[in-house]
């Protein structure tokens, strides 16, 4: 199964959020992936979940986690790279301040929320000089992830 899911990630085909979710709910809603480097990492929401496997990154997320909860989820130590996504769940994203005091990263870069939580996250990204991913979300089953997580720049 491992093998598989490694040919899938690496062999450059498109894989839907559906997959991703999918993949979630095989591991109990919480994966870890590990071809990067142990000082990146992606945290948060069913999105973050999306673009840390996308990127490749090291994942710490839960599908329909609330901002709250990815706050205990928080590693301690210190990150070069951080991708965070919060507050979709749980709008206006009641714990997002919290969870950035607590992480210790050289780089964060928020996923923007697209509902009522943007403009939260967005305040809480400039007081920290943070950067940001927009994305457009898909439509119909896939909303609020992008139809294709490669497709975000």
């Amino acid at each position: 199964m491992l093998q598989w899911l490694r040919d899938e990630l690496h062999g450059g085909r498109w894989l839907s959020p559906a997959f991703f979710l999918g993949i979630a709910m095989l591991f109990g809603g919480m994966t870890t992936a590990s071809p990067a480097r142990a000082q990146d990492l992606a945290l948060g929401d069913s999105l973050a979940l999306g673009f840390g496997q996308a990127s490749h990154l090291p994942t710490r997320a839960i599908v329909g986690v609330s901002s709250c909860r990815i706050l205990g989820m928080t590693p301690a130590g210190h990150f070069d790279f951080v991708l965070l996504s919060a507050g979709t769940n749980d709008p206006p994203g009641r714990c997002v301040e919290a969870i950035r005091k607590r992480l210790d990263a050289d780089r964060v870069l928020w996923v923007l929320p697209v509902n009522g939580a943007r403009s939260h996250v967005l305040a809480v990204a400039a007081a920290n000089g943070d950067a940001i991913l927009s994305y457009t979300p898909g439509r119909g089953r896939v909303w609020p992830h992008p139809v294709r997580y490669w497709d975000v720049r």
